[in-house]
């Protein structure tokens, strides 16, 4: 997992009940959407992170890793 998927899950991981879209996250991150784009695919393979309606959020597999980290 790269640095990106880190800070995406973070900020995810930090507002667990929110979903964000994708223009959310470039305010947030201050990274472009085609590279948001890609971490957030990533993550999705990995289980973390699930998409609905153009929405992204933390599953609870993410938030499992994601506790392991900075809880």
């Amino acid at each position: 997992m790269g640095k990106l998927e880190l800070i995406l899950l973070q900020e995810l991981f930090d507002k667990p009940d929110a979903q964000m879209r994708l223009s959310q996250l470039e305010v947030i991150t201050g990274k472009e959407g085609r590279d948001l784009r890609n971490a957030l695919e990533n993550l999705k393979d990995l289980g973390f992170v699930l998409e609905e309606l153009d929405k992204y959020f933390i599953s609870s597999t993410g938030m499992a890793e994601a506790k392991s980290r900075w809880a």
